[in-house]
């Protein structure tokens, strides 16, 4: 049986719940206000450094997407990144077929 973690979400800030797909590296989100997204772990610690407007766009962005689609929040692979360059969160959709379900 799935378990299921309150949280507000990292998005929107409204109270959300997940469950840990992907051997627990990634948090699959149900969220009333941004829908279904996943977070990685390395999406996560890129958050923080994130400003207001670029996560209300992903919210946005999660929200309105087919249902088929859902939103994977990342970090950056840091061998793209520039010498000195900080790790910054990046966003693609997946169909939801493919994408790590919960544990």
């Amino acid at each position: 049986m799935t378990e299921y973690f309150k949280m507000s979400c990292p998005l929107c800030g409204e109270e959300a719940k997940y469950c840990l797909a992907n051997h627990d590296d990634r948090k699959y989100f149900r969220c009333p206000q941004c829908t279904d997204f996943q977070l990685t772990d390395g999406g996560e610690r890129c958050l923080d450094c994130t400003a207001k407007s670029w996560r209300e766009n992903v919210s946005k962005q999660a929200k309105d997407s087919e249902y088929e689609s859902v939103l994977i929040i990342d970090m950056i692979e840091v061998s793209l990144l520039s010498p000195g360059e900080t790790p910054y969160p990046v966003t693609s959709f997946y169909p939801r077929s493919k994408i790590p379900q919960c544990s």
